[in-house]
């Protein structure tokens, strides 16, 4: 293991040369938007972008009602990411991306694009292309404002931004501090000069103290105290089966089975993560009586071939358990026999210090775009 590690070493560097002079020839486009916001990390995948990206437009939504936000993605591994597309809520996860599926279902009054090439994908689909403060009043939508969260953009430097937010696993922020191909970084922590907001994510919350990588964040402070740091934390919303699906996504309470519900069963977990360890740790703080965890690759698509094996679990387990993102690629080939057996665990994302947050926030609407 440590001579593939010196092996692939000349390759890490490698990488982070191409990538600085590949992101250095970008010159970043300013779209038509009042505020745009990038969401994104140094790792690939894994940090809990998407239930984050949903809590923060619904804080915006809150604080600043006449706001329309926007959420531009790159649609990973979707049939239309090439091509780009509008995300519709009848729309698949295998068209559009998991992730903006969810995200989609989650915000039905955002407007949802995806695209390989992002800037284009804007100019295609956005309604808000082009737009003009004459327009704006012509259209007598002048006091609303225009907010663009690009999603997993902190790479994708081609679009400028006003507020770029990391995200972290609070509990490895950088795992072993190395670039692909013998690290999951994309980039190193020295990135973080350009970074505004700095969140710790899947933190934990117990006897009056906040659990994450503190002596991490000390460090990270000391060589940019310009970070504003926050700490987020996963909370458990329920299980929930196809019935959800069926009935036009309402999470209604018929619908969703809480705590103890996999106590004493026998269940086997599976999900399509980068991380997977929170998911199946999740599962196990159930004290199942019997738990076996399979680990997918990211954003995996299950075949037919594989959903049968799955299927055939059910011969010794009680209960099947995924993501909600792995579970929008499945839902609709569940065969009945199955769909009280087959559930996905909903979360949702939660900053610990919300007035702080909210308060942050109030006062880059109140500079950015309340004129």
């Amino acid at each position: 293991m440590v001579f593939l590690l010196y092996l692939l070493y000349p390759l890490s560097l490698l990488y982070q040369v191409i990538f600085y002079f590949n992101q250095k020839r970008k010159q970043p486009i300013r779209l038509t938007m009042d505020l745009i916001i990038s969401v994104g990390n140094l790792s690939v995948g894994g940090t809990g972008k998407t239930p984050f990206t949903i809590h923060l437009t619904k804080l915006i939504n809150s604080i600043y009602t006449n706001s329309e936000v926007t959420i531009l993605s790159r649609g990973y591994g979707s049939k239309l990411s090439n091509s780009g597309a509008v995300v519709e809520l009848h729309s698949s996860a295998d068209e559009v991306g998991d992730e903006p599926f969810l995200i989609k279902q989650e915000l039905r009054e955002a407007e949802v694009i995806i695209g390989s090439n992002r800037v284009l994908s804007f100019h295609r689909f956005s309604r808000h292309a082009n737009e003009s403060p004459d327009s704006k009043i012509l259209t007598n939508k002048k006091d609303y404002k225009s907010i663009l969260i690009l999603d997993d953009g902190f790479q994708h430097l081609a679009i400028a931004r006003d507020i770029d937010i990391v995200l972290v696993d609070g509990r490895k922020p950088i795992e072993n501090g190395l670039t692909l191909p013998i690290g999951r970084l994309r980039e190193t922590e020295k990135s973080l000069v350009r970074a505004n907001v700095l969140i710790f994510t899947r933190c934990r919350f117990a006897n009056g103290r906040i659990h994450y990588d503190s002596n991490w964040e000390k460090r990270i402070l000391r060589k940019f105290p310009h970070l504003s740091i926050f700490h987020a934390q996963e909370s458990k919303l329920g299980y929930y089966n196809k019935k959800v699906w069926m009935d036009l996504r309402k999470l209604e309470n018929e619908y969703k089975y809480g705590h103890k519900f996999l106590e004493g069963k026998r269940v086997f977990a599976f999900c399509g993560l980068a991380s997977p360890s929170s998911f199946f740790k999740s599962i196990q703080d159930e004290n199942p009586g019997e738990l076996e965890c399979k680990q997918y690759k990211d954003h995996y698509n299950f075949p037919e071939s594989e959903l049968e094996n799955l299927f055939q679990k059910l011969e010794h387990y009680d209960i099947l358990i995924c993501t909600e993102k792995d579970f929008v690629k499945i839902y609709s080939r569940i065969k009945p026999e199955y769909e009280n057996k087959i559930f996905f665990l909903k979360i949702e994302s939660s900053i610990l210090e919300l007035e702080q947050w909210t308060s942050f926030w109030k006062n880059v609407l109140d500079s950015k775009i309340v004129k």
